[in-house]
């Protein structure tokens, strides 16, 4: 086991319009021992700099939608790499949607508790995914709504943009793999549980990405609520 000084830490930066909720969390994250906070910007100017100087691993946003939308659209773009924790005041199923499609790895509830919010910046920096139990049941009850717990397509004749059908039905054991993912277990968390290898396992979650045409663990869950194989 290690200790906690040959620990990985996480290099967070804090990105919180509140300069009170900025305090808040640099006094609550430092205390983490698997955390180590960076920095704190009150807004994205001159973020960009900041990142490239600090260089970050996982970044918690704290905006409103109209400043959070382009910095979250900046660190897709240009940030690919740094994983991006966000806290949302009655998030949206479709807005919760579009964020997770471009890159976020969490989104929680902004009265949160702390624990939850470090739990979500640790999940983060090892490309895990953690979302808040109202944004999780938000996007299912709005998936079963729309019925996309089908596979559906492309009807060009009606004009209406469907999903596309999956490139290839998910193994039993793979279904179990992209639910183990959803609940945010790494990869040597889920060889354990289902007493396999490590390479097992990085195997079948290839296989996951490429059978739903995702590029990542996160686009992964995101089409498995969308499509009803997560039920959270």
């Amino acid at each position: 086991m290690q200790s906690a000084s040959s620990a990985v830490m996480a290099q967070l930066l804090i990105i919180a319009g509140s300069s009170q909720r900025r305090a808040a969390f640099e006094k609550m994250l430092r205390s983490e021992l698997a955390i180590r906070v960076v920095g704190a910007l009150p807004a994205i100017a001159g973020a960009s700099a900041y990142i490239e100087h600090w260089q970050p691993d996982v970044v918690l946003i704290d905006l409103d939608r109209q400043h959070a939308e382009p910095l979250i659209e900046m660190l897709s773009g240009n940030f690919a790499d740094v994983a991006v924790v966000v806290l949302a005041e009655q998030a949206q199923p479709g807005w919760s949607a579009r964020m997770l499609r471009a890159g976020v790895a969490s989104i929680l509830s902004r009265d949160s508790s702390p624990e939850q919010i470090a739990a979500a910046v640790r999940a983060a920096a090892e490309e895990l995914i953690i979302l808040g139990q109202d944004v999780a049941q938000g996007l299912l009850a709005s998936s079963l709504s729309m019925g996309t717990a089908k596979t559906v397509f492309e009807d060009r004749e009606k004009g209406t943009e469907q999903m596309e059908p999956m490139l290839e039905e998910l193994t039993r054991r793979e279904m179990e793999v992209l639910r183990m993912v959803a609940d945010g277990l790494s990869n040597r968390e889920i060889a354990a549980r289902l007493s396999v290898s490590e390479h097992t396992i990085k195997f079948h979650i290839s296989s996951v990405l490429g059978k739903l045409g995702a590029s990542s663990r996160t686009e992964a869950v995101t089409q498995g609520i969308k499509r009803g194989l997560i039920l959270l």
